[in-house]
């Protein structure tokens, strides 16, 4: 039985209105929706997972994860369209803590690997979820894994750094 989809709203900057946007799901990721951005915010009815959202012509990307109703992402993260290479890529998150707990999960919520202080693997082309935790914070991002990924790359490079840890 499959789960009921679940509404859920995207938020974009004012200047991506009316532009095309794509949702990225599925293993391997495929483009499986096709839709225009809107200016009171994107409503789409989506089943549990993780998704990509890519605004090409406003060179958004953002990977989240749609695990209860009601959800509302805001798209602000930059990057370049997803590629459709598939094959093993790089993978290196090292938020610069031995402490740090690493657990990276599928596009389905199943756990595929964990590591303490840093974690580097090769995996294939995905969506992945990882999740950090030292102490009491905890930062989680969503990513498609299309090209090697390295929390160390270089400001204006294909991938995103890690999330802030929130302060406690």
């Amino acid at each position: 039985v499959l789960p009921q989809p679940m509404g859920i709203t995207l938020r974009f900057p004012s200047q991506a209105n009316g532009a095309a946007g794509y949702l990225w799901s599925g293993s391997p990721p495929k483009r499986t929706h096709t839709f225009a951005v809107e200016a009171a915010g994107t409503r789409l009815q989506l089943r549990p997972g993780l998704y990509l959202v890519d605004v090409p012509s406003q060179c958004l990307r953002q990977g989240f994860a749609v695990s209860r109703s009601d959800l509302e992402v805001v798209v602000s993260e930059e990057g370049p369209p997803p590629s459709d290479a598939e094959g093993l890529h790089a993978l290196t998150i090292d938020p610069k803590d031995p402490t740090a707990s690493i657990r990276l999960i599928d596009a389905q919520f199943n756990p595929i690997e964990s590591a303490e202080g840093k974690l580097v693997t090769q995996l294939p082309t995905g969506l992945v979820q990882f999740r950090i935790q030292i102490g009491r914070q905890v930062v989680e991002k969503v990513i498609l894994l299309d090209a090697a990924w390295s929390s160390d790359a270089p400001a204006g490079s294909r991938v995103q750094g890690l999330p802030a840890l929130p302060k406690i």
